[in-house]
């Protein structure tokens, strides 16, 4: 799945339930369901929600797509949230002591973050 593919998953899911699918069927091709009935559609509704299960049968009924595994899915997340803190203005150090109970940045790893996120 390509990235701008993922993230309109995200979109059109919201983060909770992106999550949630990622959990559940992530690392493989996920067949979304055609219509509002059905076994699938009741697994689907029971891990997104009825209103996400909705969006994405809107989005792709009947189509195929492939669900990232959440570890990648949160890297992305959290290069964006570094994205957002650097526009904000703060420093690497800063972002890092932010993030240290967290996932143990140092201000190394959020400058090389920053930087693949620009490449």
């Amino acid at each position: 799945m390509l990235k701008e593919s993922r993230n309109e998953l995200r979109r059109i899911l919201g983060e909770e339930a992106f999550a949630a699918f990622c959990d559940r069927w992530g690392g493989r091709d996920y067949d979304i369901p055609r219509v509002k009935a059905g076994d699938k559609w009741r697994a689907l509704v029971s891990v997104v929600g009825a209103a996400g299960a909705a969006r994405l049968l809107a989005w792709g009924g009947g189509g195929r797509v492939y669900v990232p595994y959440r570890h990648a899915c949160m890297l992305d997340r959290r290069r964006a949230v570094l994205r957002e803190l650097a526009a904000a203005g703060l420093s690497p150090a800063s972002i890092a002591k932010c993030y240290r109970f967290e996932s143990r940045l140092t201000a190394r790893q959020v400058t090389t973050l920053l930087n693949e996120a620009e490449g």
